[in-house]
């Protein structure tokens, strides 16, 4: 006789990156994105990660627009870890090279339903003479390892940064077999 296990609950992302706005006027844009999870959660379906086109702002106005689908499926064995999604954005400049512009990250609501988010970024701030070669030269400064995007605040207290533009979201998350740990709202 076999028992029947207990089903694990499922979580279904699916959505875009929107867009981006406050970056500027003059500004081409790209956007690097990525999920992370807990250890407990496991991929079914779906890219974990990704990049954008590059667009570049209609005259007069500072809307970026990528329009960037996003479609992912997880099992998981454990609520902690919930997913969240990082951001690198890219300026494309006059000779063809990619700089980073800018990071962030936001949690996906752990709630069913559609809805819209928006991610504040911040780029780190360099000396004053890392910041004049970015301005006549390119190469703005970055981070070495983005693992310090989603690890504890004790790790990004001593980052000197200043607030970039905004990254536009909308996601539905799909719970399955979640009323079963009492997890829907």
């Amino acid at each position: 006789m076999r028992l029947a296990s207990k089903p694990q609950p499922e979580v279904h992302i699916i959505g875009e990156i929107c867009g981006a706005s406050g970056f500027g006027t003059d500004t081409s844009l790209s956007c690097k994105w990525a999920i992370e999870v807990g250890d407990k959660w496991e991929l079914l379906e779906g890219s974990k990660s990704g990049h954008t086109q590059t667009d570049t702002p209609d005259s007069g106005s500072d809307t970026i627009v990528w329009c960037h689908p996003i479609d992912i499926h997880y099992v998981c064995g454990s609520m902690q870890g919930w997913p969240k999604l990082l951001f690198q954005i890219h300026k494309l400049d006059d000779y063809g090279r990619l700089d980073i512009e800018s990071y962030g990250f936001i949690h996906i609501p752990p709630t069913p339903g559609i809805h819209e988010l928006s991610c504040a970024t911040w780029r780190p701030v360099g000396t004053p003479a890392q910041e004049w070669n970015a301005f006549f030269v390119g190469g703005s400064p970055s981070l070495k390892t983005t693992s310090i995007l989603y690890n504890a605040a004790s790790e990004r207290y001593r980052l000197v940064t200043t607030s970039s533009g905004t990254v536009h979201i909308r996601v539905e998350v799909l719970l399955r077999n979640a009323d079963i740990y009492g997890l829907e709202a």
